[in-house]
């Protein structure tokens, strides 16, 4: 066998993530038949992996070999190890593989093909290797990198929070001499610029908490109204292409949420979309909604999808960059869902966190219908209408609960301070649904609503109506305030993802 027609070399991320039920493919995500071209230097090129376990292992494997690959100090299995790469096994070949093999018991780092190489007939033993596997690194050793090999140890807040900045403002830049993983923050306002420094260090942060990176290889540079963190590792680089999907180089068109996060639980998908809306998202300053955008349809689309599973209604809508012209799809909260929106998704940014707890500690200035007011209807569903202490209530009432009533309700709006008329309609409702509404209302209380351009809105004079439904109908706020304490909680259980 080589390079070329092992399967495990030639799988995509799509098909071969897993090796075997719960042990994560890191043998396909790390080897590429790239790394293999005859212009390399190809033992330079390959990936190492190492470990203290890992090193028992193998030298336990190495032991149970066959005798005809351990004759002459394992002559025929160094000639394995030069075939499966496409170099030819000359005598010089075999003498730099033996010394190479040497230094790798020393430094207890070795290539990840030799893995694959004494154990290709045992497919447990070669599982049992690959989660054994402690780093991986080049042949220099320059930068380790600790990745995880058991779906256990993807279940894990602060790596789907991480996978979803990069997604949003992150980029795996690869050139001929780097392979670049970087996130950038800022702003144009030098006191919010503070707060994207605070992040970028938190995110730095992230990439040695995650995955063992000496702090000294983790880089942080301001680029004017900006600063970015990065760092260099080919086999980071391929750890989130291969599981998470996220793509080398442009995104533009070529995003979807990974395919691993539909077998994890929706509290990792939380973090992930957190991770999003930190770095891709907005959340408005002076009025309560928060908005997402992405030139990916499909991305949005699963987010609007798990959006509404937390009970989050959106509507994703299209617009077009007003400089370069290009498509782009947008997702907004509403202000009567941005209470639940920062429970269940919340912010982790410094910046976005202080606008979202400022928001919350206020009540919104507009009701919205929440129920009937049951204790004013009689068991047959009539409304005791003689309570409005008028004598047409009867004649031009409806004496009956009804859906179409309870839909023409919903889109009433019950405050007037005169108590004379009544509104139909807010900013958020669409307009083709509102006419439905004030059709029906026409039929079913014999008056056409008036437009008011001034305030952009329907009405209907009449204080008996104002009456009927503030007092046959309950219409609240669509949150209350959250308190001081209640605030505190929220930033701790935010910021659990940097401790």
């Amino acid at each position: 066998m080589n390079f070329r027609n092992d399967p495990l070399v030639q799988k995509s991320s799509k098909k071969g993530q897993f090796i075997f039920r719960k042990t994560l493919n890191l043998y396909s995500c790390l080897v590429k038949t790239e790394d293999f071209h005859p212009k390399n230097k190809i033992l330079n090129k390959i990936a190492y992996v190492g470990g203290k376990i890992l090193s028992k292992k193998i030298k336990n494997t190495l032991k149970e070999l066959p005798i005809e690959l351990k004759k002459e100090n394992f002559l025929e299995l160094k000639k394995l190890f030069l075939k499966y790469c496409g170099i030819k096994p000359n005598y010089q070949n075999i003498w730099r593989t033996g010394r190479l093999f040497k230094k790798c018991f020393k430094k207890r780092l070795f290539p990840i093909i030799i893995l694959r190489i004494i154990t290709l007939n045992n497919k447990k033993k070669f599982i049992e290797l690959i989660e054994k596997i402690e780093f991986a690194t080049s042949f220099s050793n320059s930068v380790q990198i600790s990745l995880p090999n058991t779906l256990k140890k993807f279940k894990n807040n602060k790596l789907w929070y991480f996978v979803g900045v990069i997604f949003g403002d992150g980029y795996l830049l690869k050139s001929r001499k780097d392979y670049r993983i970087l996130v950038a923050d800022g702003s144009s306002n030098q006191e919010e610029l503070k707060d994207s420094f605070n992040y970028i260090k938190k995110l730095a942060f992230l990439f040695n908490e995650l995955f063992n990176i000496k702090k000294n290889k983790i880089k942080i540079e301001n680029r004017g109204n900006w600063y970015v963190v990065f760092v260099s590792s080919k086999w980071l680089m391929r750890f989130l292409n291969f599981f998470f999907d996220m793509p080398i180089g442009k995104k533009k068109g070529k995003l979807s949420t990974p395919k691993i996060l539909d077998i994890m639980d929706d509290k990792y998908e939380k973090v992930f979309w957190r991770g999003m809306f930190d770095t891709d998202g907005m959340i408005n300053p002076t009025a309560r909604n928060a908005e997402i955008a992405s030139s990916d349809y499909l991305l949005m689309k699963k987010c609007s999808i798990f959006l509404f599973k937390l009970k989050v209604p959106t509507e994703i809508k299209e617009g077009k960059d007003g400089k370069k012209g290009h498509k782009y799809y947008r997702i907004n909260i509403k202000s009567n869902y941005f209470k639940k929106f920062a429970f269940e998704i919340g912010s982790s940014h410094p910046r976005k966190q202080k606008v979202l707890i400022n928001h919350l500690k206020y009540d919104l200035k507009y009701y919205i219908l929440q129920g009937i007011n049951k204790r004013y209807l009689t068991k047959k569903g009539e409304f005791k209408l003689h309570l409005l202490k008028n004598k047409n209530s009867k004649k031009t009432l409806p004496k009956k609960l009804s859906k179409k009533l309870i839909e023409i309700a919903s889109y009433i709006k019950p405050t007037d301070w005169e108590k004379k008329r009544i509104y139909f309609g807010t900013k958020y409702t669409k307009e083709e649904r509102l006419k439905e509404a004030l059709k029906k209302f026409e039929i079913l209380f014999k008056s056409k609503p008036k437009f008011l351009k001034t305030r952009n809105l329907y009405y209907v004079n009449s204080k008996l109506l104002y009456k009927f439904f503030n007092k046959f109908f309950i219409y609240k706020s669509p949150w209350k305030p959250i308190s001081e304490n209640s605030s505190k909680n929220l930033l701790i259980k935010w910021n659990r993802i940097f401790e």
